[in-house]
């Protein structure tokens, strides 16, 4: 829906029309983006979520069908002081190296959430340190330290919970800066085009180069990989990529021409190591 749309996605391949799942992505967004975005977990949940992850698919369904269960509870609204609020405001960073970030302000006693890309998303206290949307299931909870600083915050969706560093007002600015500059004259992020030919290319062959993935987007890649392989089949012999646009969240967008079609394929800038963190079809 529009609404669900407004959130961010993570991780990366469900097939939605033609394409795969991700979590970029809160997450408000959909099954985003940011799924473009590789999840990264904290807490014991997300510690078991994670060993579950290295000993089977299986488990690690299970564990984050468990975690979507919790998020996708009735929510109950508290008392809340908007100056408490205040600590909170600033930005907070997906990932070194990529220009998505998290906006969270208020504007008097309502109080808000906004990723890269998207529309502002209100939200609401359900706890000193934690918050809620109501156009999606998803909270957002904040780090705070013994002496009260607050360090981070974690965003809970979709079975997932992703974390962000707090950053300063410079390092958004001065990365947002660089992102309208590139879509203003549609410059493709370096090294998109060869990476995502190179992830069409061994998807095509059914055998995935898990090693210039983050490690969410391997994760989910292995997840869903019959589901790829039936995309891929029915496409046809891959025969060529051209470059579309920039996107307002940083995203490359291209169009990949297949023997009995086309397909529109979106990938976020490479992380600083040069791996693919979200990619979607």
């Amino acid at each position: 829906s529009d609404l669900r749309g407004r959130l961010v996605m993570i991780a990366r391949f469900r097939i939605a029309s033609i394409r795969i799942k991700c979590a970029t992505v809160l997450a408000i967004a959909a099954v985003t983006s940011v799924a473009l975005i590789q999840p990264g977990f904290t807490s014991p949940a997300g510690a078991q979520a994670r060993a579950a992850a290295s000993t089977g698919s299986a488990s690690a369904e299970q564990s984050q069908a468990q975690l979507l269960l919790e998020q996708t509870r009735p929510q109950k609204q508290v008392p809340f002081n908007p100056a408490d609020f205040d600590k909170f405001s600033g930005y907070y960073q997906r990932q070194p190296g990529l220009p998505t970030f998290f906006h969270i302000y208020r504007d008097g006693n309502r109080y808000y959430s906004r990723i890269t890309g998207q529309m502002p998303v209100e939200i609401f206290p359900e706890s000193p340190s934690e918050f809620f949307a109501t156009v999606v299931a998803a909270q957002v909870s904040f780090d705070v330290g013994p002496g009260g600083q607050v360090t981070g915050l974690v965003l809970h969706q979709g079975g997932l919970l992703m974390s962000w560093r707090r950053v300063s007002a410079a390092a958004f600015e001065g990365a947002n800066m660089k992102l309208q500059q590139r879509i203003k004259n549609n410059v493709p992020s370096p090294g998109t085009e060869a990476a995502l030919r190179h992830q069409i290319e061994t998807l095509e062959r059914g055998a995935p180069d898990y090693a210039a993935m983050g490690q969410g987007l391997a994760e989910a890649t292995r997840q869903q990989l019959p589901k790829i392989n039936a995309l891929f089949k029915n496409l046809g012999a891959f025969k060529s990529l051209k470059f579309s646009k920039v996107l307002p969240n940083g995203a490359d967008f291209y169009l990949a021409t297949f023997e009995h079609g086309e397909l529109g394929c979106t990938i976020m800038p490479l992380s600083p190591d040069g791996k693919v963190t979200g990619d979607f079809f």
